[in-house]
């Protein structure tokens, strides 16, 4: 994608979303979207830039937590990778996977991993404002009030209350 208006990068989101939940290969352009709208999100036009100083990201033996660590702190909380990256993570037991990505605050989209291991997925923090949308597209409801919500912040340079 080319560089694009906040309202552009809005747009996009949606589409690459409504397709990856529909099964097209649309996984790394959507996340490298994600991520861009978050920096815009995070620093929108008119507003002083922030910068996040991250500490170095800890290593660590459980496969789940890495991943975690991986997507929030070198990719800005979206990353497109293989389904069976993903599949990895999860040792067996009695927990399902999708519980325990939901344990540690993550979603993939689609929502349901595709047989081939080698197919991209984007796994996200669905704790982040960006995510809302994501959301909204992977369970079928309205993304009209996220879309309102990212447009005054991201197009109108709405502040938050506690900025």
């Amino acid at each position: 994608m080319t560089e694009s208006t906040g309202a552009q990068l809005i747009h996009d989101v949606t589409a690459l979303a409504t397709r990856a939940h529909a099964g097209e290969p649309v996984a790394a352009e959507l996340a490298d979207a994600c991520q861009r709208l978050r920096l815009t999100y995070d620093n929108p036009p008119g507003l002083p830039y922030r910068q996040r100083p991250w500490p170095p990201r800890p290593r660590v033996d459980d496969p789940l937590i890495d991943l975690s660590n991986r997507i929030r702190w070198d990719h800005d909380g979206y990353l497109a990778v293989p389904a069976g990256e993903v599949r990895a993570v999860d040792p067996g037991g009695p927990m399902p996977l999708v519980d325990r990505l939901d344990c540690n605050s993550l979603r993939t989209l689609p929502g349901t991993l595709p047989a081939d291991d080698d197919a991209l997925v984007v796994v996200y923090d669905v704790t982040l404002p960006v995510s809302g949308l994501l959301l909204a597209v992977a369970r079928g409801q309205d993304t009209g009030p996220h879309v309102a919500s990212l447009v005054q912040r991201i197009v109108h340079a709405r502040r938050h209350p506690w900025e």
